[in-house]
């Protein structure tokens, strides 16, 4: 499936509308982007190829191909990696050295693997706030943060919003709200089914998969901050004793039977590891993310069971990596660093947000509450930064909101201001939930690059699509056959083109992985290192209507990541400069 300007899901229920099918007869392995051009596989339950086909016609912006019949449904967990093209324009140098030295340093020293931005959201309020509110047992609140509309929403939105938010009018609010805000016409079904008050139900009104968003994205803003205060205290070149390794399967099973229990986390030892392994495969899925981020449970059990703490012979014999490192996300089966970047400041952080990690005693929780309030008095911002954006060897810092974004919303600040809300509903706990680990950094070992110099910034023909490639191909393929049936050589056949194709080979696509773009809607896909189209000619001068005639440098990056790795942060390490939505609208200003 082809698909730009929208998400996966959206693409899909189009599709699903035009079959007279149900949505759950798709599978796909991940979820693509909306803000760019992208290819994924995608499964479909009983329908024949024809059908498919004959939807091409009818479809704005989607388009279907590369049918072939399989014998098992994909599903989330499946995906292993994304191939990214991305076309960086108006790069502000023509050194093309000094592009290459930039693309170089991060081919080899990575990039700190944060969360991206679209992790959180682009409501008024960010996702991970709600998750904190959840975790608390502040189920009005929660509903109340999911309501709440933004400035740059459109006006009859906004009174929808206010006719719930200030007149508790449910039914005429739902009347003006459109089918695609999924969560809040959710959430005002279920009070007008059951009641004005019956928040909690409201709550779990909302799609499975959307509610166990908002706890994810709060454990991914822990996470990044984390990873900060890592790369803050001790650098990102070098492993410590005390952090946390991933183990071989036979390194692990090794260490297992010499190791003596771990400390410094709330669960110990092998039979921690045991436990943690059972519990995941008991889910069916991963307990900690396993909605978006994308991860097989025989992975998660796998990473349960291999942690090792790294201790201080091991760092001198120069056994692991800084590239080996990894963080918990938090959970109830996962072990902390023992370092000043490990279990204390992850109670601290979540103290501040009134959530109780699993494992945490009272005296503890106590002790972090006094620390959080102590930070938060020596930094007014405490509670409402996100994840300080630290840089990677050598980059420039960015500003605090670009790795999550920061919450101003008065509810969130009551919300913090209280005692946190005890609640045993199962699926709001983080009790419930594993845990996982992610590394701290990753290294994009395939990053290639090549510059493209351009004339009219608003050129679209810089970097084929997919589909662009496919119907040069099949151009190509008919021309052919029309001259066979003439009887007519092909004149291109044993000479060289006048005139350079970026198009690729008939049938790349079809051989395309799992594929995504990220970035700006210049973006697309390719089908992966190897394949790369050679660099278009550059646009003749405009000199007619409102042309600008200039010399314009672009970047073409290709490369491939991990699962729940994201693009965004590839780039932010590579520019030097934020990601953030409020920076690239000033830059869009700026031109």
């Amino acid at each position: 499936m082809f698909k730009e300007n929208m998400d996966t899901q959206a693409a899909l229920g189009v599709i699903s509308r035009m079959l007279h099918i149900n949505t759950s007869s798709f599978g796909f392995a991940g979820t693509k982007d909306k803000r760019g051009v992208t290819t994924q596989f995608v499964t479909v339950w009983k329908t024949p190829p024809w059908k498919l086909a004959a939807l091409n016609p009818r479809l704005r912006g989607i388009k279907l191909g590369n049918f072939a019949f399989a014998g098992s449904h994909l599903s989330l967990g499946h995906l292993r990696g994304n191939t990214f093209k991305i076309m960086m324009r108006e790069v502000n140098t023509s050194d093309e050295q000094h592009i290459a030295d930039a693309v170089s340093e991060v081919r080899q020293k990575g990039f700190i693997n944060y969360f991206g931005l679209q992790r959180f959201g682009t409501g008024a309020v960010p996702t991970f706030r709600v998750g904190s509110v959840l975790l608390c047992g502040g189920w009005k609140t929660a509903v109340r943060l999911i309501m709440q509309g933004g400035p740059d929403e459109r006006q009859e939105f906004q009174q929808a919003r206010a006719l719930y938010m200030d007149k508790e009018d449910i039914m005429g609010a739902l009347k003006v709200l459109p089918n695609f805000l999924v969560a809040e016409r959710a959430v005002l079904h279920a009070l007008a089914k059951c009641g004005p008050n019956s928040h909690l139900q409201a709550l779990q009104g909302i799609p499975r998969t959307l509610r166990s968003m908002y706890i994810h994205a709060w454990q991914s803003w822990l996470w990044n901050r984390i990873a900060s205060e890592r790369v803050k205290r001790y650098g990102a070149d070098k492993v410590l004793a005390g952090d946390l390794v991933l183990l071989t399967p036979a390194a692990a099973q090794q260490q297992q039977q010499t190791d003596s229990p771990a400390k410094g986390s709330p669960a110990e030892g092998s039979e921690r590891a045991e436990q943690a392994a059972a519990a995941a495969e008991q889910s069916g899925v991963d307990a900690s993310d396993a909605s978006v981020d994308e991860v097989a449970v025989g992975s998660l059990s796998s990473r349960l069971r291999s942690v090792h703490l790294v201790t201080a012979d091991e760092v001198d014999s120069g056994r692991f990596s800084i590239t080996d490192v990894v963080l918990p996300l938090p959970g109830s089966q996962v072990q902390y660093p023992q370092h000043a970047a490990g279990w204390e400041l992850y109670c601290q952080l979540a103290a501040a947000d009134g959530v109780r990690l699993p494992g945490i005693t009272d005296q503890d929780f106590a002790a972090a509450l006094q620390e959080a309030k102590k930070a938060a008095a020596a930094d007014p911002a405490y509670n409402n930064v996100s994840a300080r954006s630290a840089p990677a060897s050598g980059a420039a810092a960015s500003s605090s909101s670009d790795c999550a974004p920061a919450s101003n919303s008065n509810a969130v600040q009551q919300q913090q201001q209280q005692p946190p809300v005890g609640h045993n509903v199962k699926e709001f706990d983080l009790a419930g939930l594993t845990g996982d680990y992610r590394k701290l950094l990753h290294v994009p070992t395939d990053l290639s690059h090549r510059v493209v110099r351009y004339q009219h910034p608003d050129q679209d023909d810089l970097l084929p699509t997919d589909w662009h490639e496919l119907q040069a191909s099949r151009t190509e393929h008919q021309k052919r056959q029309r001259m066979e049936q003439q009887g007519m050589s092909d004149p291109t056949a044993d000479a060289p083109s006048q005139q350079q194709d970026p198009q690729g080979q008939p049938g790349d696509a079809a051989q395309n992985k799992n594929s995504t773009a990220a970035g700006s809607d210049d973006s697309t896909i390719q089908n992966g290192p190897g394949n790369a189209a050679p660099p278009p000619a550059s646009a003749p001068e405009q000199t007619t209507g409102n042309a600008i005639n200039r010399a314009l440098v672009g970047v073409v990056l290709e490369f491939t990541l991990p699962a729940s790795c994201y693009a965004t942060m590839l780039i932010r390490e590579l520019t030097k400069s934020s990601t953030s939505k409020a920076s690239h609208k000033q830059l869009s200003m700026n031109r």
